[in-house]
Formats: structure tokens, sequence, C-alpha cells
């Protein structure tokens, strides 16, 4: 089973800083601990330590992910390209519907994305449609939209026997169905 980092307010710290409850301290008290969380995994060892161990990154979506790996190539703190972690299947990040997945890809791999779906929320975030959305992305592949709404989750929580389509099925813009 992996273990799943899902933003919180566990930042006390982080939230009084900004003295009040306005976007940039949820932005930050909810974002910034999940990438110091990826940062250290990547920096820690833990997944040579462990090695059927399996990281999951969730619900802060992706664009992040481009910067801290630099930031880790650039200081040399991670034990190997952070890169490979995501293509060898042991470390994963959540993207949203919106975002620029072609440029995260690029980066990562195509590996390493999963949905970011866990219940409805009443904020913003909120993408009731998100598995529809990602299909009719034209922009991305349809082997990268079929990699994220259903190989990559399946390969995250160890589900890469469940039969093709028990998941159900989506259908592209083009008419295309992938099972998912």
């Amino acid at each position: 089973m992996p273990v799943c980092s899902h933003f919180g307010w566990g930042s006390p710290g982080i939230t009084n800083v900004f003295n009040s409850w306005d976007q940039s301290a949820s932005f930050t008290s909810a974002t910034l601990p999940v990438l110091i969380a990826f940062h250290s995994v990547m920096k820690s060892g833990v997944l040579e330590a462990i090695p059927n161990l399996k990281f999951a990154f969730l619900e802060v979506g992706s664009q992040w992910v481009p910067y801290v790996m630099h930031q880790l190539r650039r200081s040399g703190a991670a034990r190997k390209d952070p890169a490979d972690y995501f293509r060898e299947g042991r470390v994963y990040v959540a993207c949203e519907a919106d975002e620029n997945i072609n440029h995260i890809v690029h980066d990562i791999g195509e590996d390493g994305l999963v949905v970011a779906s866990d219940f409805p929320h009443s904020d913003f975030s909120r993408e009731d449609n998100i598995g529809r959305t990602i299909m009719e992305r034209e922009d991305v592949s349809l082997r990268v939209r079929a990699k994220i709404l259903s190989t990559n989750p399946q390969r995250l929580y160890g589900l890469d026997g469940a039969p093709e389509g028990a998941l159900g099925a989506a259908t592209s813009a083009s008419g295309a169905q992938i099972p998912v």
C-alpha cells in the first residue's frame, strides 16, 4: 500500500504568518507541507531503504513538480534523478484537469501522474466530471490520458491485475473509448 500525502491544515505556523483566513493562508498552508514532504522523500533515501515503498502526493495539483524537481537536481540533494522514481512507479503526483499536463509529462514522464479526485468539494477545486474533462483534452495524447485515469492509479494502488475496464470507460471528444 502506498503512503499518500494529502494536503491539510496541519501547519498553524504557516497559517498564522498571514494572521487571517484568506486565499494566501489557505493556499500556502495547504500546499507547502506537501511540497516539503515531497522534497524530504526525494532526498531522504527512504526509497532506497524500502524498495517496495510507493508515495503519492495528492490534492495540490502538479504544477509545482518541475520547480521542486529542478531544485533537487540543482542542489544534488536527491540520491538520483527524481524523475527515475516516477518512471519506476515509486512516486506519483495527482494532476488537475486544467493543468499543463504536457509540461509535467515532459519533466517526469507519463508514468507518475494520477487523477486528482477523492471526494466532491464545495470550493473552487470541485471537479465532478474530472475523468470526462481529462478525456476531452485533445492537447494531451490519448495514451497519457489513459495512463492518468487508469493505468497509473492501478499501479499506484496495486490493482495491476484488475480486469480491463473494471472501473468503467471514458469517452474522448472524438469518440474514442478507453477502459478506466
